[in-house]
């Protein structure tokens, strides 16, 4: 059998170097016919090649053997010659990358896969998180809204970047397609969110005492032990739940606040309190509470404290806010802002690791809702006010922030009627889910590698 082939000077140069080139000038030989006979020898002598271009039959031969000299050298190949980074550098440059860049390069090779999981990279992707955080929120944080139709019984976890918050031109189906959810510890439950610290969520199952840590980013969970009482005490009634960060023992920790059943003479006990650390994943009892909470369940966790709505405790039963140390373990009250005017509700936020209170008036103006930030942690007269909002046929009642993003002025909003985005600087509302058949409960998370799975 026999194929068509055209050589040509390399070729005839490198497979036939005994054959010398025949000179340019000399006019081309006529092709023979098909119907000749091929060649009968099996070496071809110049005489039969002919010049250059000419159409010939050749035999398959078999091909030599490459030779080393014949191979590319080191030198040749540009990707050899390109120097070495430093892993140091390396691993400088990865930690900057998001979660999802990050999770696909450790299937890259071992070594970038002990790194990424290495507790040390983790420490500085975190950190380098936040300072982006700080700078551009939108690109690294991202929205979790937990949506509980109120009946039928259903629950619907859903995540969106909050770059997604500003495209006015999308609608609410293409928000909650960005990225469904799914808890395998949660998804016979409805979830309560506890708490969000450094991308870890904190989530509370049907049962009071069924604690989850979960990160979304990753997708890792734990379920951290039940947690219980003293033998001599009867559990009461859950007063307060919360989850934060401890700097000190560079530990999570989630804590529970309830108030045990009065014994038959009456008396009645105060808060007690009980934390349960990441690490040793064991639940104690701490010191009691003075105060009695009467705010919402979740705590809010800001400068390395939680922090509950209570009552003092007086006769006049005033309103406090009551903080509670992750690292010392001790509690103390947070004062008040001076709202200046009389208030007919507030409620306990936290923006920008800051303790923020939202408050609603009804005065000459009319009705509206102003923002308060304390801006250094403890100090009264840090408090500033942010903003404050009249109420008009667009705005409804009974509002809470889920989060305020600074450097756009826009803030993002909880009400009864579903979650709207508020405009501050042009006084614009624009309603993001309007479905009143379900309660919403919103977090805003920082994409990190914390895992839950602390290796001790």
């Amino acid at each position: 059998m026999a194929r068509r082939f055209s050589p040509s000077s390399s070729f005839r140069a490198r497979w036939f170097p005994d054959i010398d080139p025949p000179a340019p000038e000399q006019p081309p030989v006529a092709r023979a016919s098909s119907a000749s006979p091929t060649h009968s020898s099996p070496n071809p002598s110049p005489r039969e090649l002919g010049p250059p271009g000419t159409e010939f039959v050749l035999p398959l031969l078999p091909l030599p053997p490459i030779r080393a000299s014949d191979r590319p050298k080191k030198a040749d190949q540009p990707w050899r010659s390109l120097p070495s980074l430093h892993p140091e550098l390396i691993a400088e440059i990865l930690s900057w990358l998001p979660v999802h860049s990050l999770i696909r390069f450790r299937c890259v090779s071992k070594s970038f896969r002990t790194l990424i999981s290495s507790p040390v990279f983790v420490k500085a992707h975190l950190r380098n998180m936040k300072a982006l955080s700080r700078t551009k929120p939108n690109n690294v944080q991202r929205l979790i809204i937990n949506k509980c139709k109120r009946w039928p019984r259903n629950v619907e976890v859903h995540s969106c970047s909050l770059n997604s918050l500003h495209n006015y031109h999308q609608t609410e189906s293409e928000i909650y397609l960005v990225r469904p959810l799914y808890v395998p510890v949660l998804a016979s439950t409805n979830p309560v969110f506890v708490g969000c610290c450094d991308g870890i969520i904190c989530a509370l199952g049907d049962k009071p005492d069924s604690f989850v840590l979960w990160n979304p980013s990753t997708r890792a969970c734990i379920t951290l032990p039940k947690y219980g009482s003293e033998p001599s005490m009867r559990l009461g009634s859950l007063n307060g739940i919360g989850f934060g960060y401890d700097r000190q023992l560079d530990d999570y920790k989630a804590v529970v606040l309830f108030k045990p059943k009065g014994s038959d003479d009456g008396t009645t006990y105060q808060t007690v309190a009980q934390v349960c650390a990441l690490k040793s994943k064991l639940w104690r009892r701490i010191e009691d509470f003075p105060n009695v909470l009467c705010g919402r369940l979740q705590g809010k966790f800001a400068a390395g404290c939680l922090h509950w709505d209570a009552l003092d405790g007086n006769v006049d039963l005033n309103h406090i806010i009551v903080s509670l140390d992750l690292a010392t373990e001790t509690h103390k009250q947070v004062m008040l802002p001076d709202f200046g005017e009389a208030i007919i509700s507030w409620t306990l936020e936290v923006l920008d690791d800051c303790v923020c209170i939202m408050s609603d008036s009804n005065d000459s103006i009319g009705a509206s809702s102003t923002l308060w930030m304390m801006k250094e942690h403890g100090v009264r007269d840090s408090w500033t006010k942010l903003f404050r909002v009249l109420y008009n046929d667009m705005l409804p009642r009974a509002w809470t922030p889920a989060v305020y993003i600074s450097n756009s002025d826009v803030a993002l909003f909880r009400a009864q009627d579903g979650l709207l985005i508020y405009d501050i600087e042009h006084n614009t509302v624009r309603l993001l889910i309007s479905d009143a058949s379900f309660c919403y409960q919103t977090h805003v998370y920082l994409e990190t590698l914390v895992s839950p799975r602390i290796e001790i």
